[in-house]
């Protein structure tokens, strides 16, 4: 299977809260230019772009909501989050993450990260989150890791 993107218009819902779906997130996501939101060969990949400092409540919000939302409806339930553009991470995106890789083990799927800057890794071994899903140096492994 190929690498399936999505309509860069913005839906009529665009600012409404994703409601599940890949389109819907996408619209939202469009809106922001801080993510990118793809499915690839069955696996649902966000990408945080690289505006994204890590810091903005706002944007917190709005990726908590899309990357959980699409975790709950998403199928099959695969999902790579790449960090390649993001040079920091802070609690408030760990909690997020941890949020989603719960809900996908409720969904018996499978989750993985890939792209972290250094500093990005250290802060997720030192939580020892490492332990609990894959940390991949490139999107293709972390696509073969779930």
């Amino acid at each position: 299977m190929g690498r399936a993107a999505l309509p860069d218009h913005p839906s009529p819902e665009a600012g409404a809260r994703p409601q599940g779906g890949l389109q819907t997130a996408v619209a939202s996501l469009k809106l922001t230019n801080m993510y990118r939101l793809i499915q690839e060969s069955g696996v649902t990949i966000l990408t945080a772009g690289p505006s994204y400092t890590g810091l903005e409540e706002e944007a917190l919000q709005e990726f908590g909501e899309v990357l959980l939302s699409e975790v709950s409806h998403a199928t099959p339930p695969r999902f790579v989050i790449d960090m390649s553009e993001t040079d920091f991470i802070g609690s408030s995106i760990i909690e997020i993450l941890v949020r989603a890789w719960k809900r996908v083990k409720n969904r018996n799927g499978t989750m993985a990260l890939c792209g972290l800057h250094p500093f990005c890794h250290e802060v997720l071994q030192i939580s020892r989150l490492d332990t609990i899903w894959p940390i991949c140096a490139s999107r293709d492994q972390a696509m073969s890791a779930v």
